[in-house]
């Protein structure tokens, strides 16, 4: 297995990458799921989000992982929609979360 290794630190693994040609680093999940734990460990009652979002992509992943062992090339309907409403549910949480913040960060989020 290949490593990318374009980043310190980074170990992730490029098989799967491979239409990434023209990016010189393409931010990995391993890292995503890094950044959105720091974020939920420095304010685990208020950014929830975090927490959503790390697990809707870890819920892709697996669903993912099971459609290649299965030789499908994409997600049937279920696996689709249960995704999406991990992701919608991630997002109400972070605007609900944030609804009453004042800050620009609150807002931002509030925004998306």
């Amino acid at each position: 297995m290949e490593y990318c290794r374009s980043s310190p630190g980074c170990w992730c693994a490029t098989v799967g990458h491979e239409h990434l040609t023209g990016a010189v680093h393409a931010w990995c999940g391993a890292q995503l799921l890094r950044d959105l734990r720091s974020i939920s460990e420095a304010d685990p009652t208020g950014q929830l989000r975090a927490l959503a979002m790390a697990n809707t992509l870890l819920e892709a992943h697996h669903a993912a992982r099971m459609a290649r062992e299965q030789g499908v090339t994409v997600l049937n309907a279920g696996d689709l929609a249960r995704i999406r409403n991990l992701n919608r549910g991630g997002r109400v949480r972070g605007q609900d979360d944030n609804q009453r913040q004042r800050d620009q960060r609150s807002r931002q989020t509030r925004e998306r």
